[in-house]
């Protein structure tokens, strides 16, 4: 009897050690099991991070583009300006460029300011030999054209080279979205 209670003590240990034994290796797969599980949702929420950080990026990119445009216009602002009232003149070359856009037009009306058409007229010749079609233009008073730009009037249409204009133009060119910016969108 002993020997009956000694085996099943024995067996009984046996047991006891498979099952502690089975248990560890339970508690190291928990465990490691725990750990990728926390890798991966660590992984996750880093890569989140990332993206929320790379979307606030673009944004204060585009944000500071905006400014750098605005403060860059504003400076062109004053020197045009500031080019106009130093030179009296500076009316002709903007006239004559614009005239290159109209220069196989056969009628041609220039419209001004009051204070530039004397200063266009004194350079008209100027502003006719820009021209392959018109042999003459007339040059007009019109109240509404600012100091410093034109209105150029053809029979295919008007264009507004007053400096107000063409600087709107360009700020809207700068700013508009490209497509890349559409498809972030």
């Amino acid at each position: 009897m002993i020997g009956d209670a000694d085996a099943l003590i024995e067996e009984a240990e046996q047991k006891a050690r498979a099952l502690l034994a089975e248990s560890e290796r339970q508690v190291v797969d928990m465990i490691e099991q725990a750990a990728a599980d926390g890798e991966r949702e660590g992984a996750a929420q880093a890569a989140h991070m990332r993206e929320e950080i790379a979307g606030l990026e673009a944004r204060m990119l585009k944000e500071v583009d905006g400014e750098v445009v605005k403060a860059a216009l504003r400076v062109a602002r004053e020197l045009i300006a500031a080019e106009l009232h130093a030179r009296e003149d500076a009316v002709v070359d903007i006239a004559a460029t614009a005239l290159g856009a109209a220069k196989t037009a056969r009628d041609i009306n220039l419209r001004t300011s009051p204070r530039d058409a004397p200063i266009l007229r004194a350079h008209k010749q100027r502003l006719v030999a820009v021209l392959t079609r018109a042999k003459d233009l007339e040059i007009r008073e019109d109240k509404r054209v600012k100091p410093g730009g034109v209105l150029i009037e053809t029979e295919a249409g008007v264009i507004d080279a007053q400096l107000d204009t063409q600087l709107d133009e360009l700020e809207s060119a700068l700013t508009r979205p490209t497509l890349g910016d559409e498809l972030e969108a």
